[in-house]
C-alpha cells in the first residue's frame, strides 16, 4: 500500500504528526502486519500529478521493507519520475513534514511548484 498523506493541521498548514509517529506508520497500524506500507509522493506538489507535464521533482520513498520500497520505486519510475529509496518507514516522518515546509516556501515566495530534488548522488544502474 502506498500512503501519500501529509499530516497537516490548522492553522497555517503546520505539520501535525499522529501518535504513531507519521501518517504512514498510522496506516501500518490500521492495515496490520500482513500489509507492506510505503510512503511516497509527499515531496512533490499534488498539482503536478494532475497534469500531463514533466515534473521537476524527485519522489522520496520510505517503507516497511526493502522489497516494498523497490516495488514502489518501480511505480514511480513507470510514472516517469525519479524516485529514491529513503529508508525505513520510520523515516516517513521527515518526508511527510517536508510537505509543510514546501507549502510555506510556496506562500513566502509566491510559487505553487516548489519540490525536492536529490543532488550529489547517483542512481544504481
Amino acid at each position: 500500500m502506498i500512503d501519500v498523506t501529509a499530516p497537516l493541521g490548522s492553522p497555517k498548514n503546520k505539520v501535525q504528526m499522529p501518535p504513531a509517529g507519521s501518517a504512514a506508520q498510522a496506516a501500518k497500524e490500521i492495515v496490520g502486519e500482513g500489509v507492506e506500507v510505503v510512503a511516497a509522493f509527499q515531496s512533490i506538489p499534488y498539482e503536478y500529478l494532475l497534469k500531463d507535464e514533466d515534473i521537476d521533482c524527485d519522489v522520496l520513498v520510505t517503507g516497511t521493507s526493502k522489497d516494498a520500497r523497490s516495488e514502489a520505486l518501480k511505480l514511480v519510475e513507470a510514472a516517469g519520475l525519479t524516485g529514491w529509496d529513503a529508508g525505513p518507514i520510520e523515516n516517513s516522518v521527515v518526508i511527510e513534514g517536508l510537505a509543510s515546509v514546501l507549502i510555506n516556501i510556496n506562500k513566502r515566495y509566491g510559487s505553487t511548484h516548489s519540490g525536492i530534488r536529490i543532488t550529489g548522488a547517483k542512481q544504481n544502474p
